[in-house]
């Protein structure tokens, strides 16, 4: 990305000296022809390293919510539950239609995300190449294939990896965009750029909402560009433009995420920031052994420190590794926002700072030896993505008993509604028998439209008709968090046990099941 200012020499009178570039930038792109086996081998490796014991690691509870969207029909996502969730359901759609060809085990479900994650590695490997060159490329690749947040998001059932591909796809188009606007671009090529930008862009926005601050952070990007004099003024007009493109884009997804901002964020459970939370959300999006988080700074900063010779790609790098996160935390004075989850994806970009620095390193011997250490590193951080049986989750740990349930003579009580979800996806059917559904504080998660089983008020349960001759009671006796007295819906539970006798009781870490066989007077609701 060797751009001089305005479109003239930067040497030329009555303009400041700007630095060279890199040696490496030479080359504007990628020569795919020579590269590609490379590329592609680059590729397969990501792939073999997102499968690896793909099927091992159990659902847990958001990915269980991505099941649950699956099971809605296509008029559903699009129309009522266009704004059920805090983002909208494009993602849930994807992996609807991707189930419906490549079935229902773990490892066909998330084999999805395996390869929007597989398709990332040659954006980013094109993106390091117009920084920073060739020796870049392929060593920041290399650290993004192993980077941590990028092999969890990769593997699970959420939409960070579309969030991821399209972020990475949304700069690439940016670079040659602005590239275009030198003297003899191609102006049919910088067109289609600005136009891979905006759609990459409001793709990102519809994966997960936090994407809409990419186009913030790209069109400052380039509006300091321009100041600075290392682009041409009509390459922020041409990105204005692109901007309300942008703008009409994304209009079916403003209003429900403001109602979202409104109400979802005011009860959310994100602490409003302090120095700690700021500090363990920051480090919590670089997830190596804490002994060696200095070093992988360390590398980043050195990566900007060599990457200034080419001060736009520079001034990109930092809006997005740092300028992101530091935007994140600014908006929690407003609505507590800032979790690692949406401050994950600059971490992508923060692989080609550790691959500029380490290119730079001298002699061969020495980046040998540093970019082994930082591979080793990353597959140290990266292990519990991989553990070596195949999990269950704790609902399922019941899977011997629930095979007993009998629908004619069983009624289900969950004192955690969202515990349908799982019932909904492995144990179909038994979400029908639900009598009651109760959750802490009486609190409505932000997906409510799609929870088929009904809250049931803990004050009602007293009035909770049980129909049959036992009633099984599915909670949590060990709450994750500390749950308050005023919220507690121990009491509700109780009130409808109260009503029979203990048959038996089983217990899988935090969740118990309690089987009662109901009294048949005592099975009516109270008053009746």
């Amino acid at each position: 990305m060797a751009l001089s200012g305005r479109g003239r020499c930067p040497h030329s009178a009555g303009m400041p000296r700007v630095a060279p570039p890199l040696p490496d930038t030479t080359a504007p792109a990628p020569d795919w022809g020579s590269e590609a086996v490379r590329v592609f081998a680059l590729a397969v490796l990501a792939a073999a390293v997102l499968t690896f014991r793909l099927g091992h690691p159990a659902y847990w509870h958001d990915e269980l919510i991505t099941l649950a969207f699956t099971r809605e029909d296509w008029g559903a996502l699009f129309g009522p539950l266009w704004g059920a969730d805090t983002h909208r359901p494009v993602y849930y759609a994807l992996q609807k239609a991707w189930i419906a060809l490549a079935g229902e085990s773990r490892v066909a479900v998330r084999t999805l995300n395996v390869l929007l994650g597989v398709a990332t590695v040659p954006v980013i490997f094109a993106i390091a190449w117009r920084m920073a060159g060739r020796r870049t490329a392929y060593l920041a690749t290399l650290f993004l294939i192993l980077s941590p947040l990028f092999v969890l998001q990769s593997r699970e059932l959420r939409m960070y990896p579309l969030l991821n591909l399209s972020a990475a796809v949304a700069i690439l188009a940016l670079l040659v965009a602005v590239q275009g606007h030198r003297p003899g671009g191609d102006g049919r090529r910088r067109a289609g750029a600005w136009a891979v930008c905006v759609l990459a862009a409001a793709t990102a926005f519809y994966a997960q909402s936090a994407g809409l601050l990419l186009a913030v952070l790209m069109g400052a990007a380039v509006l300091v560009g321009c100041a600075a004099g290392w682009l041409a003024w009509r390459a922020f007009g041409a990105c204005l433009v692109a901007g309300v493109a942008y703008g009409v884009a994304i209009v079916p997804g403003i209003a429900p995420m403001l109602v979202h901002v409104g109400t979802t964020l005011d009860s959310f459970w994100i602490p409003t920031p302090s120095p700690g939370w700021v500090w363990s959300q920051v480090a919590g999006s670089y997830p190596y052994p804490a002994w060696a988080k200095p070093a992988v700074l360390a590398l980043m900063v050195g990566g900007a420190w060599v990457l200034r010779r080419n001060p736009l790609a520079l001034t990109l790098m930092l809006l997005i590794v740092v300028g992101q996160p530091l935007l994140m935390t600014a908006l929690s004075f407003w609505k507590p926002m800032l979790i690692v989850r949406a401050i994950a994806w600059p971490t992508l970009f923060a692989a080609i700072l550790m691959g500029v620095a380490v290119a730079a390193l001298q002699p061969l011997a020495l980046r040998a030896l540093v970019a082994a250490a930082v591979v080793a590193v990353q597959a140290l951080a990266v292990g519990p993505s991989f553990p070596p049986t195949h999990q269950i989750t704790e609902v399922d740990g019941f899977a011997p008993q629930f095979s007993g349930f009998d629908p004619a003579r069983d009624s289900l009580v969950l004192g955690l509604r969202e515990h349908e979800f799982n019932l909904r996806w492995n144990h179909p059917g038994l979400e029908r028998s639900v009598i009651a559904a109760f959750s802490y504080g009486d609190a409505r998660p932000p997906f409510e439209a799609v929870m088929r089983v009904p809250l049931t008020p803990r004050d009602a349960a007293a009035a909770v008709a049980i129909p049959t001759e036992r009633v099984w009671i599915l909670w949590e006796h060990a709450p994750m968090f500390p749950i308050p007295e005023a919220d507690a819906v121990r009491p509700a539970l109780e009130a409808i046990a109260a009503r029979g006798t203990l048959e038996s009781s089983v217990t899988h870490g935090t969740v118990r099941l309690d089987i009662h066989r109901v009294d048949t007077a005592a099975g009516a609701p109270a008053g009746g």
